[in-house]
């Protein structure tokens, strides 16, 4: 609130730039640094388990050592950096400097502002470490700067950083921006639908694919990995290092949001986050592909299929995933309508399938006598939400 003051802003600044002219001076900083080389550089040419050679230690001062710039560059440029800024504060604020970022790095402007200033970056790590860095550290706009992230001795885990970017004279400067780097442990790409494959939103037990890397073992078992909806645990179908089928927990239910995450022996990935429906259903297909022949079985008990279609009048067993809770009987507590063929027809039974596990339903519906025969389009609706199209029951 003081800086918005005009007069407190400039005694403010005019102390800070007494201090840089006066106490933060590159020449006398540089000078000490080298005495205290001479100090320690005896130390390290007699210390048999050094972490670096006594060449890397007199090269210091100026050579780049990995992603850091040496301690001469970076004590002269940050002092230029902060004269460039102070030069610009003192000015009124106009414009903004304009940030986004992707596939590792940065691209900076600014608009509204007539002199463009230098920029600087800083790269800080939540846990310390030297993993994150961009380079350069400074310039002028616009420019694209990669961010540097170096994995290398680092366990397994999820690491956190921030990159801060400063635009003298830019009323939004400082800008900050969250980096996150996975090491080894699982990481999330997508959920979908385990039925239909769409992805968006996921429903209170709904069997759900969650794709990645490193989410389990190469061979198909679930053994050392868990899936978590805000916490909880999840039922695992089955998993592997690139796919986990699971069932999203009934405890969803009433929630807008779900955090999703997988450990796999003891690492856990990254949250993804996931907007919460009542019911996203999606018809289970004979191909797994998620359209063609929908996965149904005939009255006669025998699977639907060009070579063994329904009769027409029949009742058969459409199976689907997504349909949201059920009631105490296991019925879909939503309003269910069928379409065959583009006619609506009766519904004989709508909930959980049998004997088999959450979150796998089954709608018995009757194939309508004025449908046409062959491959004819299917669509359940659960409340207002819809399956996916392409997918057929095949009619005599």
């Amino acid at each position: 609130r003081l800086m918005s003051v005009p007069a407190m802003r400039r005694r403010y600044l005019q102390i800070y730039q007494q201090l840089v002219e006066r106490v933060v001076v590159a020449d006398p900083v540089l000078r000490r640094m080298e005495q205290w080389r001479a100090l320690i550089r005896p130390h390290v040419a007699r210390e048999t388990e050094r972490l670096t050679t006594l060449q890397q230690f007199d090269a210091a001062m100026t050579t780049p050592a990995g992603p850091a710039p040496g301690l001469r560059p970076f004590m002269t440029g940050r002092l230029e950096s902060v004269r460039s800024q102070l030069t610009a504060l003192s000015k009124p604020s106009a414009g903004v400097l304009t940030v986004s970022a992707s596939q590792q790095q940065i691209s900076l402007g600014a608009e509204g502002i007539e002199t463009k200033p230098s920029y600087s970056l800083f790269a800080m790590t939540e846990s310390g470490g030297n993993w994150l860095a961009v380079l350069p550290a400074g310039g002028t706009l616009p420019a694209t700067v990669p961010v540097v992230m170096n994995a290398s001795g680092l366990a397994a885990g999820v690491y956190r950083g921030t990159v801060t970017v400063h635009l003298a004279g830019a009323a939004n400067s400082p800008v900050r921006l969250p980096v996150t780097m996975s090491v080894g442990g699982p990481v999330i790409n997508e959920v979908v639908n385990a039925a239909s494959y769409a992805k968006g939103a996921v429903a209170p037990g709904e069997i759900v694919t969650l794709f990645g890397t490193g989410l389990g073992p190469a061979v198909l078992t679930a053994e050392g990995v868990n899936v978590f909806f805000d916490g909880r645990s999840a039922r695992i179908i089955y998993a592997r290092a690139d796919q986990v089928g699971v069932v999203a927990p009934m405890e969803l239910t009433g929630q807008e949001v779900t955090a999703v995450e997988v450990e796999y022996r003891g690492q856990r990935s990254e949250r993804l986050i996931r907007p919460v429906v009542k019911a996203a259903p999606g018809i289970f297909t004979a191909g797994s592909v998620g359209s063609g022949q929908g996965a149904i079985v005939n009255e006669t008990g025998t699977v639907n299929s060009a070579a063994a279609p329904a009769e027409k009048g029949s009742t058969v067993a459409i199976y689907l995933t997504g349909a949201g809770v059920t009631d105490a009987a296991g019925r879909i507590a939503a309003p269910v309508s069928v379409w065959i063929g583009g006619l609506e027809t009766a519904v004989r039974y709508a909930g959980a399938a049998p004997g088999s596990i959450v979150g796998l339903y089954q709608i018995n519906a009757v194939v309508p006598a004025a449908v046409a025969s062959g491959a004819a389009p299917l669509v359940v609706t659960v409340g207002e939400a819809a399956t996916q199209g392409g997918v057929t029951v095949s009619v005599r």
